[in-house]
């Protein structure tokens, strides 16, 4: 079924902090009471990132994706037909076991279990009947129907083209798996890749310049599987190799670090570094997790199901969605000396450009270290610089090869609007030249600890510049 909205589909790419991209059509994001980021859900969790629960509920739970504010919808997992759940960030549910929850909405719907959204403002759903359209407000199913059946698990938004890439239907155990692509403007759709001999994906994500496709692979063997494309803007992609894993994956999402995790059946969480392909555990001690997505607050969302470790260690068989998000606390003795310097602008996910300049050194005791970030007729003006650390990230490899770092996490206290008391978060690297290909990810806090901005992607303009 063709969509009926008119208008020309938007080239767009995407950009997250914390371990994966998506991009979202959303309004500004109110601050939600979460937890303490101490939570239990995980009994090893790599350092640097913290976890909590958002919310709980009796039914399984599948895929997600987000509200116009913020607010993350779950559904059940079936191969159509799944009533969605909307879980309030801004609102708080009674403690329970010690912990702090947000109250949930059920509404009908007709999701698969793969969701995402789509800067068109959509949630797309991959369904056994294809593509499924969902308000991505109210969660209601708008009719719009797109492509051949799904397999009713991956689906993401294309970067380079706007188009939705899915796992066809004939991937469960037919000996053939076909990844589609589909226009949500014309409803026309094709065959991205064709697999033979893969017999079960799951979860798929596209890295953040979408060159390649990385697809949680069940059967045959548990694997990462890598798809090239096979031209900038292509519509159609190449295998490339598989990474092995020791364990079953299914949710998967990409690290702007160029790392990727995956969330696993057996309760742990894989993370692969591409290029070299090591593997590592990033978590273990869960439970049985199902997929995952990346919020507009840069936070990773994934699901585990009959499977809840409350704050206070209580276990019950209730499902529950994980927060995971960065703490901006790199590894202990992982700083190095030296200085960054530089700026530019990027948006976040409402549209809103914030633009940044500084000049930062790798030990805070050092002078001079300023920073200046403005948006929307807010000026952040950083006074105390209170956490520096500069760092060689392996994902990232600068072109061409300059200093021996290229990741900065700082934190410090400052004055919003001449006021003081406010808090700026950060996180700069430089990936050479030329600068698009540096990210920034800022993230300023009023006096009371509520974000009141929170952005991150590749530099729209400007350079990042780190120095020995």
């Amino acid at each position: 079924m063709k969509n009926s909205r008119s208008g020309n589909k938007k080239r767009f790419f995407l950009c997250a902090f914390l371990v994966m991209t998506v991009s979202l059509a959303l309004t500004a994001v109110v601050s939600g009471d979460h937890g303490t980021g101490s939570g239990k859900s995980f009994t090893f969790l790599e350092a640097g990132f913290t976890q909590e629960i958002t919310g709980v509920t009796s039914h399984f739970m599948g895929g997600v994706a987000f509200a116009p504010d913020g607010d993350p919808w779950v559904n059940d997992c079936t191969f159509s037909g799944s009533e969605l759940h909307r879980f309030d960030l801004q609102g708080v549910a009674p403690e329970v076991f010690g912990t702090k929850l947000h109250p949930a909405t059920v509404v009908p719907s007709n999701a698969g279990c793969g969701m995402t959204n789509h800067p068109d403002g959509f949630i797309y759903s991959n369904t056994g009947l294809g593509l499924v359209q969902i308000n991505a407000d109210t969660g209601a199913a708008t009719g719009a129907i797109f492509g051949p059946p799904g397999n009713a698990l991956g689906v993401a938004p294309d970067p380079q083209t706007g188009d939705l890439v899915y796992v066809a239907a004939n991937c469960r155990f037919t000996g053939v798996c076909d990844i589609i692509t589909v226009d949500p403007d014309s409803g026309v759709s094709s065959t991205f890749v064709s697999l033979p001999g893969f017999l079960f994906i799951d979860g798929i994500y596209f890295d953040p310049d979408g060159s390649k496709l990385f697809m949680a692979t069940r059967s045959p063997g548990f694997a990462v599987t890598v798809i090239d494309r096979t031209a900038p803007g292509a519509r159609t992609g190449v295998f490339n190799r598989n990474i092995p894993l020791l364990t079953e994956p299914d949710g998967i999402a990409f690290h702007q670090d160029g790392f990727v995790v995956t969330a696993n059946t057996d309760g742990t969480m894989s993370k692969i570094i591409p290029g070299p392909d090591t593997v590592s555990v990033f978590a273990s001690g869960g439970g049985r997790s199902d997929l995952t997505q990346v919020g507009p607050d840069s936070c990773l969302y994934m699901t585990q199901d009959f499977f809840t470790r409350y704050d206070d260690n209580t276990v019950t068989s209730e499902s529950s969605m994980v927060r995971i998000c960065s703490g901006f606390v790199p590894p202990p003795g992982a700083g190095k000396p030296g200085s960054f310097t530089g700026g530019g602008s990027v948006f976040t996910e409402g549209g809103e450009r914030v633009t940044h300049g500084f000049q930062l050194n790798c030990e805070a005791d050092k002078l001079p270290n300023n920073l200046e970030v403005n948006w929307k007729g807010n000026a952040f003006h950083l006074e105390s610089l209170t956490l520096a650390r500069c760092t060689d990230s392996p994902g990232i490899i600068p072109n061409p090869p300059a200093a021996a770092i290229d990741t900065y996490v700082g934190a410090g206290t400052g004055r919003l609007n001449g006021v003081a008391g406010y808090k700026a978060e950060w996180r700069f690297t430089d990936a050479g030249e030329p600068g698009k290909n540096d990210t920034a990810r800022i993230v300023i806090r009023d006096p009371g600890n509520s974000i009141i901005l929170s952005v991150s992607g590749n530099l729209n303009r400007g350079n990042h510049q780190a120095h020995d």
